[in-house]
C-alpha cells in the first residue's frame, strides 16, 4: 500500500484487470487490493479515479525505488 505505480497496458494479458487507454503511462499510487487486481489512485484533471488495475499492468515506478 503507498507504493507509486505506472498503470502500463500489456496488450497480450486483456483478460483480467485492463485499464482503459487514456491511462496507459500514468503514474498512481496504490491504495488497496481487490481480489488478484490492485486499487490504483491516478490524477486525471482536476480529478482523482481510482482504477482496479491486474498486477500485469502495473510497473513499479523509479522514482520510488531505493537506489543504493
Amino acid at each position: 500500500m503507498g507504493a507509486k505505480v505506472d498503470v502500463l497496458t500489456d496488450p497480450s494479458q486483456h483478460r483480467r484487470g485492463m485499464p482503459h487507454r487514456r491511462f496507459h503511462g500514468r503514474t498512481g499510487t496504490v491504495t488497496g487490493v481487490r481480489g488478484r487486481c490492485y486499487l490504483v489512485q491516478v490524477k486525471l484533471g482536476n480529478s482523482k479515479k481510482v482504477l482496479i488495475v491486474g498486477r500485469e499492468h502495473l510497473r513499479l515506478n523509479s522514482s520510488s525505488v531505493n537506489k543504493e
